[in-house]
């Protein structure tokens, strides 16, 4: 029999989903101020005074996420869409001491990581990028303890957004619960309106940043007005949504079904989707050692390599591309709404335009609903 499915959302609740998700209902403040393009140089150097920046800047051959010194550049935001690489190495990095042992007698001496933290911005963040540092969170807090070494850097990070007007044809944001003009996450941000910008304040951390903007003058009515037309137009730029709202029990049906061997045919277990997901945290431990001593080095890994979960035995219960597949959408689109209640996978779209054989998450996702309807 076929299943039940909810019917498709009227227009009126829509805009008003929409509405939830650019001012979410956590949102406690409404300072907005209008900055000329002209003056933005201006506001960046004063919150340099007072932080590090983290924004895109302008690299060899692409635009990526780095440490800015106004000092002795002038700085105004590249064009860019959103990012090859997301901003999650600054808090989570790719390969990080975490701590150092040497030889001390017929012992060990361990030394703890040493690292003096400054009060950093990530600026210019999309909306996706910062609703995954809430999954983030939510993960390196879970359990018992939480991660000293990530925290040690979320907690001194500020992020300020630019909203998105023009989303890439891989994005899928409004299917996961987010949209193109999302302040969820940020503690401020910026919406591109041409010659200006329109900065919000969203969070009760980021009323810091009043005191860096009190000088421009507030929005007003047009301001507000062209800003809603670029949001809406933002979203209807999207090219692909799909309903995943019964999607945890769908593929509690579809575990053994054939389906994964489709979806898995063209994967080549090379894990360039996880190194780019913004959400993706799995890491691997090693020790570097020599004859005094040596380290304790964390490391991204990814559920997608033949090896990820190789036994000493020699077994290996996901020994082919299906079930490595398999794994990786159960754990952002089953696992996570079962441990956490939120979908694990933000919509950013990076793994389908680095996939070297063009294979498509939307279009597995699409495989696994249209399944469970037939079911």
């Amino acid at each position: 029999m076929v299943k039940k499915r909810k019917k498709k959302k009227e227009k009126q609740e829509n805009q008003n989903n929409q509405k939830n998700q650019d001012n979410p209902k956590d949102q406690q403040y409404s300072i907005e101020k209008i900055i000329p393009k002209d003056k933005f140089d201006s506001l960046i150097k004063g919150l340099y005074k007072d932080f590090k920046l983290i924004v895109p800047k302008e690299a060899e051959n692409e635009i990526e996420f780095d440490y800015l010194d106004p000092e002795n550049e002038k700085y105004q935001f590249p064009e860019y869409q959103n990012l090859r690489v997301s901003p999650k190495k600054f808090l989570f990095p790719q390969k990080e001491v975490l701590y150092s042992f040497e030889k001390e007698g017929t012992g060990i001496k361990i030394k703890e990581k040493e690292e003096k933290i400054d009060d950093q911005i990530i600026f210019g963040i999309r909306s996706c990028d910062a609703r995954s540092y809430k999954i983030l969170d939510t993960f390196f807090s879970s359990g018992k303890y939480s991660d000293p070494y990530y925290f040690s850097k979320r907690n001194k990070t500020l992020l300020i957004g630019l909203a998105c007007n023009d989303p890439m044809s891989t994005c899928f944001c409004t299917s996961v619960g987010g949209a193109p003009f999302s302040s969820e996450g940020l503690d401020a941000i910026l919406y591109d309106l041409g010659d200006n910008y329109i900065f919000k304040i969203i969070s009760e951390k980021g009323i810091i940043f009043e005191k860096y903007v009190k000088e421009y003058p507030d929005v007003n009515k047009v301001d507000l007005k062209k800003k809603e037309e670029l949001a809406t137009s933002a979203r209807g730029k999207i090219q692909f949504e799909i309903n995943l709202d019964n999607i945890e029990k769908d593929l509690d049906s579809l575990f053994e079904s054939d389906i994964w061997t489709k979806v898995a045919r063209r994967c080549l277990s090379c894990g360039a989707c996880s190194y780019v997901c913004p959400t993706c945290h799995c890491f691997d431990v090693q020790d570097k050692s020599d004859k005094s001593g040596g380290k304790r080095v964390r490391i991204w890994d990814n559920c997608q390599s033949s090896i990820f979960t190789l036994e000493a035995s020699g077994h290996n219960p996901r020994n082919s591309g299906k079930e490595r597949t398999r794994q990786r959408i159960y754990h952002k689109f089953n696992y996570y709404l079962k441990n956490y209640k939120i979908l694990g996978c933000v919509g950013c779209g990076r793994c389908i335009k680095v996939c070297p054989t063009n294979r498509d998450l939307r279009e597995s996702l699409k495989i696994v609903v249209e399944t469970a309807e037939k079911a």
